[in-house]
């Protein structure tokens, strides 16, 4: 069997120091974050209401404030998405309990 001698470039979370091959980075200020740091020290954010992936921001919890009180375009849009997904997945679960009720009173009417 062969051995192959192979080069990984791995970068560093800027919060804990864990190494990785890949991580997100912070769209206001660019720090890398990894994938537990991003639980506590960052805020994700769909970049559409039905999907999310390739394309979402991340901003740390730094940057989220600071660019938020500055009005920041990118970041205010990134916000009306997440408020936009909020209020859709409210508005199913609401459908959701009035079709379940009108169903089972359906059911609950003896047929001919």
């Amino acid at each position: 069997m062969a051995k192959v001698n192979q080069t990984v470039s791995l970068s560093q979370c800027d919060f804990c120091g864990a190494a990785m091959q890949y991580m997100d980075s912070c769209n206001g200020c660019g720090k890398d974050i990894c994938y537990e740091c991003e639980k506590v020290n960052a805020f994700k954010y769909p970049h559409g209401v039905f999907v999310g992936g390739s394309g979402d921001g991340l901003y740390c919890k730094d940057c989220d404030e600071r660019l938020g009180n500055a009005g920041d375009p990118l970041l205010l849009a990134f916000r009306e998405v997440r408020s936009l997904r909020t209020e859709m997945m409210a508005r199913e679960e609401e459908f959701s309990r009035r079709r379940k009720a009108a169903e089972a009173a359906l059911a609950a009417i003896p047929r001919k």
